[in-house]
């Protein structure tokens, strides 16, 4: 967060023309939830839309029109995500694994919400640290809590970990990613 706050004011104060007036028309935001929420504040202040990719549903949900975002958000994303889970795949005990960052929460709030929702409460819902690399520890929480399916809502890499260890010790459910 401070290093995306330290890169608009730069940004900013960069771009500012000799009379002092704004050609800034638009800036490109970080991707990461942290650190759009850092610069909510600074959009609004300054009157400079940002434009970004982040998933992180709180960004468009705190209402300032200086965001605009080129990505649906967790609220749309995980409604889809719970629904194919239960409708599609008809499972009936889903396990939820998300990071534990402002990202992973925000898709982990809606994809809870909505499973609950369609009268399939999580089995299992466990946030995961971007750190960790051992993934069976959690992948025999969701064998042991007899989850039917496995949702993920993580970064790529932690998403690339629980599909290559959860194959490797066999786990044999389906597991549907964002």
């Amino acid at each position: 967060p401070e290093a995306a706050v330290n890169a608009f004011e730069r940004a900013y104060s960069e771009m500012l023309s000799a009379d002092g007036k704004e050609p800034i028309a638009a800036m490109v935001a970080p991707m990461l939830g942290t650190q759009m929420l850092a610069l909510l504040p600074l959009a609004a202040e300054y009157e400079i839309p940002l434009v970004t990719v982040s998933g992180t549903a709180s960004i468009t949900e705190r209402g300032n029109p200086y965001i605009f975002r080129f990505f649906p958000g967790d609220a749309v994303v995980k409604t889809a995500h719970a629904r194919y889970a239960v409708e599609e795949s008809e499972a009936k005990r889903p396990a939820i694994l998300s990071q534990t960052t402002a990202y992973g929460q925000s898709g982990r709030e809606h994809l809870t919400r909505v499973l609950t929702n369609l009268g399939t409460p999580p089995v299992l819902d466990e946030g995961l640290d971007v750190s960790v690399k051992d993934m069976l520890p959690v992948l025999s929480k969701v064998r042991a809590a007899g989850a039917d399916i496995l949702l993920l809502h993580l970064h790529a890499g932690s998403t690339a970990l629980v599909i290559r260890q959860a194959a490797s010790m066999g786990l044999g459910l389906p597991i549907v990613a964002g």
